[in-house]
């Protein structure tokens, strides 16, 4: 089984030596500070183990393991929505280079296979806030 704790401390690790500037935690509660922006939170997600063949035990390196990272990231801007969209494209580039440089997150697991991006948005109405 994979450490997914180790997993997130190895990618906190990390993205804080890559990125300046970016408040990086984990698996804290969302962020509702828009000061806080750049932020990051890394959750665990999903993990699915299989065989590798048929007839395996439970010992030794016969099971594939696909277990997932989540990473939530925020911008903000008091001055328009597409500037913080923009911030946001920029953020997830930095934070990608920054991942895929090692994409064996520091030895925690063999290798990265694939990656998602789903966007959201908050729709709260604010004068001040993007």
């Amino acid at each position: 089984m994979i450490n997914m704790s180790a997993v997130n401390a190895a990618l906190k690790t990390l993205l804080d030596a890559a990125l300046t500037g970016y408040d990086i935690q984990r698996a804290p509660y969302t962020n509702m500070d828009a000061d806080r922006c750049p932020w990051v939170g890394i959750y665990r997600g999903p993990a699915k183990y299989a065989p590798r063949t048929l007839g395996s035990n439970l010992s030794g390196k016969k099971w594939k393991a696909n277990n997932t990272v989540r990473l939530q990231v925020q911008s903000a801007s008091g001055l328009s929505g597409q500037q913080a969209e923009e911030r946001l494209e920029l953020y997830l580039s930095e934070i990608m280079t920054a991942i895929l440089a090692d994409p064996t997150i520091g030895g925690t697991v063999s290798t990265i296979v694939d990656y998602d991006v789903e966007y959201s948005f908050n729709s709260d109405a604010s004068e001040t806030l993007y």
